[in-house]
């Protein structure tokens, strides 16, 4: 796309960024639920802390494969644990704002990189895009955030290489070194350039600067401790099937959630059909942009997963788009009176956002988190000895693992592609589903303690297996110590 939008009328830029960033912090600070994942994270950092070195094996659960740990994200939880560990968990809360605002800042400086104007279309724009953003960065820090911080910064410096700037290999293959070691999703930013490489093949321009940009960001990221297995483990994650996992699931179409995707989906669709009846789009056909928003857009369908990969790179190509069908307007700065006006509400906004300090620190309660009876086990598990088998469901392993490491190790956390069997991941979730085969993971493995949702038709299998003792209970879970184990041991003592 090569022509030239007509000028607009243009906000002075604290008014432009003070609004932005003030609504999208508020996005994303009126919840800070914790992430599930987040808990095997500090666990791991905990232990690298306390033993000075990456365990060879995992060392979190009693049902996870035997061969060596090539964990992807093991630099994400030293990081995570170390900033927990020194400065608390609002420096958790904190460093998900930071990254989210970059986030949005690079999208914007990106999006108008060709059309400077600080217009009130660009601010819309940018917040549709953060609106679209919300669903990656509503709960406590992930992993997740540093794939959309590198790939925005990526996306930036593709847009300036395009546009004839110089861009050397450097910046890439470093980023993508720190990339590979925070997170699993360091293939996403080479098949960006990929794409961006086939895109200009087909558009018969030069394309080789892409794919040899590529090869010395994919040598770079073999700069880890585990070389080339981590593209072995990342492989095997990005294979595995995701049964029940609710983020891998499609994006729900037929309702209002996701509003803020759905909406910058629809304004891309309704883009391409404008500049197609226009025929703007023949005078600026571009594979690059078609190919490189195209392929987000059907993964983030597909798998609710994608979401972000396609907010940030529409934000910033279909934006070109949207600048292209705008009409003409004087080039005049807006009127102070709008200053006016907005600057108060800014400071009233400002203020709202810090009043209270609840928004700055992880929220970890019921129904999310069975804490009532995780305090139970802290309290009650056998302080020495063998560490007691917790069988736990999906989604509270990772909590069961921070609060009760090393006296007690789970049967399945968040980590189920990383170290789990498929055998051994249907096992857990058939017995918490009351499936056919519900005692498989009872009979293979015996736990010494389970750690139940309350599910009534489960608890009486239980009873009457006399196997398991029921010890705790309230209105969210239950606890079941085997009979004579040592955790049974441990009870009666207390």
């Amino acid at each position: 796309m090569t022509d030239s939008p007509p000028p607009a009328r243009s906000l002075p830029p604290w008014l432009y960024y003070g609004v932005l960033l003030l609504v999208a912090s508020a996005f994303v600070l009126h919840d800070n639920s914790a992430d599930r994942d987040l808990w095997h994270r500090l666990a791991l950092g905990q232990y690298v802390f306390q033993h000075g070195a990456l365990p060879s094996h995992d060392v979190f659960s009693y049902l996870s494969e035997s061969t060596p740990l090539h964990d992807h994200e093991w630099g994400c939880g030293l990081l995570f644990y170390t900033l927990h560990h020194f400065l608390g968990d609002w420096s958790l809360v904190a460093l998900k704002l930071t990254a989210y605002l970059a986030v949005i800042v690079l999208i914007d400086v990106t999006a108008r990189f060709y059309y400077k104007a600080m217009d009130l279309l660009a601010l819309s724009w940018m917040l549709l895009v953060a609106l679209a953003l919300v669903p990656v960065y509503v709960s406590t820090v992930r992993c997740l955030v540093f794939t959309n911080l590198f790939l925005a910064l990526w996306l930036y410096w593709l847009v300036r290489l395009r546009a004839g700037y110089k861009m050397p290999a450097w910046p890439f293959a470093l980023t993508a070194a720190l990339w590979a070691n925070l997170h699993g999703g360091f293939p996403a930013g080479l098949g960006l350039l990929a794409l961006y490489g086939l895109g200009e093949k087909l558009n018969r321009r030069p394309w080789e600067p892409f794919f040899r940009i590529g090869l010395f960001a994919a040598a770079a990221t073999l700069v880890n401790p585990y070389t080339y297995q981590l593209w072995l483990s990342t492989a095997k994650a990005v294979a595995s099937p995701r049964l029940h996992i609710y983020e891998w699931a499609a994006t729900p179409l037929g309702d209002f959630s996701y509003f803020g995707f759905k909406l910058l989906a629809l304004a891309t669709i309704l883009v391409v059909f404008l500049l197609l009846v226009t025929g703007r789009a023949r005078a600026n056909w571009d594979w690059v942009a078609i190919l490189v928003v195209g392929m987000p857009l059907i993964l983030a369908v597909r798998h609710l997963r994608h979401l972000a990969l396609f907010s940030i790179i529409a934000g910033v190509i279909v934006y070109r788009g949207v600048c292209l069908l705008r009409r003409p307007a004087s080039a005049a700065p807006t009127r102070h009176y709008l200053a006016v006006i907005v600057l108060p509400l800014l400071i009233i906004f400002g203020g709202f956002l810090l009043k209270n300090g609840d928004q700055y620190r992880l929220r970890v309660a019921e129904p999310d988190y069975p804490v009532r009876a995780v305090a139970f086990l802290e309290q009650n598990l056998p302080a020495t000895g063998p560490a007691q088998k917790l069988l736990v469901p999906f989604n509270w392993g990772s909590y069961a693992s921070w609060q009760l490491f090393p006296r007690a190790l789970v049967s399945l956390d968040g980590r189920y592609e990383l170290v789990y069997s498929q055998q051994t991941y249907r096992a857990v979730t058939d017995f918490f589903y009351n499936a056919p085969d519900w005692d498989t993971a009872l009979r293979q493995n015996p736990p010494d303690v389970i750690l139940l949702p309350r599910r009534p038709a489960l608890e009486t299998r239980l009873l009457d297996s006399q196997s398991y003792r029921l010890v705790y209970s309230d209105d969210l879970a239950a606890v079941f110590y085997k009979t004579e184990s040592p955790a049974q041991a441990s009870l009666q003592r207390h």
